[in-house]
């Protein structure tokens, strides 16, 4: 075992002691980087998944779960199962290289479900974890997604992703629909449909509501959007532009972008619409807000300097931008991780948009994609993995990739034309919306 394992082991122990205990695939996963530093990991099949249908074996979930992440290694156990009382085999799976397993039981009652699983370690031979689980019935791959958060947290020490919401916006000729779906893109739901075009949806940091731009009425307005109700309010409606919507750490506020004083420039508003205040203030078009994790500061994209390139300014004083990024010409879309350590924006090169992030702290650089259409990028809410949307084979999709640029795989959203995503905070995995 190397030494970076036995770390990672080592933390595992610690959080046991220390955190609470809580009472076919659509996903094509390609490992680009190495696996020899990752945690390997093998989920046995659960005892009483057999009574479901292949897509929603809670086994099968939390296994697909794990191979996109870039701290694990997912060990193939098809045919291997083991319920929450059997011992497993540990002399099998040391002879695998296989540092921990997951097995359990799931079963039915009262229309709830419910997961006992245990993760074990093969090398000490004794459980680090037992747990229980319980959904309702119809939110099964929901309790999957919850269990491979909790398992990824204790191998990594942080939590995974899994269990929340990415919202994305799909054209189908003159229509746009707003769609959220669970991360791996299963449980789609309609939120919004109009004949208008729809840009910028973007998740409040509660969850509860999405902020989106719509032509309805021939012009852009800001709408924002509660998603279990179905109400929405119009709360940007100037004269010219109203665009690029962007919540305010606290969601209290909107950076957006309005022409109203002629020109595009950021402005901050309430979220209900009121208090516009200018934050921007040049001859060039200044658009494409995003406020840093502690709301002190926004990113956002400016052609000040003769080509779209990404800059800073601050928020509740008065402060000239600073330019922040140099590599190549033009520089667009920065979105902020939650940790404010990295921001991720589309590049343009010889004519193909790709995917990067930069380090704030020390401006390193990761070219993470290179496709020939790739755009739109949002962070997860753990901040190791970059949503985009992206073309194949002449239609609009979604990709993802982890932000070490080892590990990406696509997500199906049955729809042609993807023109906008966002990944949800991790609230919104209770969020439902309005049928």
């Amino acid at each position: 075992m190397t030494f970076a394992k036995r770390n990672l082991l080592a933390l595992i122990i610690f959080l046991v002691a220390t955190i609470p205990r809580p009472t076919p695939a659509q996903v094509s996963v390609e490992v680009v980087g190495g696996e020899g530093s990752r945690i390997s990991i093998a989920v046995l099949s659960f005892h009483g998944d057999e009574t479901v249908d292949e897509e929603q074996r809670i086994g099968q979930i939390i296994s697909a779960d794990l191979m996109r992440s870039s701290a694990i290694r997912v060990v193939e156990a098809s045919g291997l199962g083991a319920g929450f009382n059997d011992q497993v085999d540990y002399d099998y799976f040391s002879s695998a290289g296989t540092d921990m397993v997951v097995i359990g039981n799931v079963s039915e009652r009262d229309g709830k479900i419910e997961a006992q699983y245990a993760l074990v370690d093969v090398a000490r031979r004794k459980r680090l974890v037992e747990e229980a689980v319980t959904e309702d019935k119809p939110a099964s791959r929901m309790l999957a997604h919850r269990i491979a958060d909790r398992v990824h947290l204790l191998v990594s020490g942080y939590s995974g992703a899994y269990a929340t919401k990415i919202c994305y916006v799909a054209r189908d000729g003159h229509s746009s629909k707003i769609f959220i779906s669970d991360a791996d893109g299963y449980n789609r739901q309609l939120v919004y449909a109009t004949d208008s075009p729809i840009m910028s949806p973007q998740w409040s940091p509660d969850g509860t509501r999405l902020a989106y731009v719509s032509f309805e009425r021939q012009r852009p307005r800001i709408y924002v959007h509660n998603i279990a109700s179905g109400s929405r309010e119009v709360v940007s409606k100037f004269r010219g532009t109203n665009s690029a919507p962007a919540w305010s750490p606290d969601g209290k506020k909107l950076a957006v972008t309005l022409s109203k004083d002629g020109g595009s420039q950021i402005y901050l508003i309430d979220a209900d619409g009121g208090n516009a205040k200018r934050l921007s203030d040049s001859r060039s078009r200044d658009t494409e807000p995003s406020f840093s994790p502690d709301g002190r500061h926004i990113l956002f994209t400016s052609d000040r300097g003769g080509s779209p390139q990404i800059y800073r300014i601050p928020v509740d004083v008065r402060g000239r931008a600073q330019r922040v990024t140099f590599d190549g010409r033009y520089n667009t879309s920065p979105k902020y991780a939650a940790d404010g350590q990295w921001f991720a924006y589309v590049r343009m090169e010889n004519g193909r948009f790709s995917i990067a992030a930069q380090n704030m702290a020390n401006g390193e650089i990761r070219y993470l994609t290179s496709g020939r259409d790739d755009r739109s990028p949002a962070f997860s809410p753990n901040g190791k993995a970059i949503l985009y949307a992206t073309e194949v084979k002449g239609r609009g999709a979604l990709g993802a990739i982890s932000i070490d640029g080892s590990t990406r795989w696509g997500i199906a959203t049955y729809s042609h034309d993807i023109r906008g995503v966002a990944w949800g905070p991790y609230e919104s995995h209770r969020v439902e919306a309005s049928q």
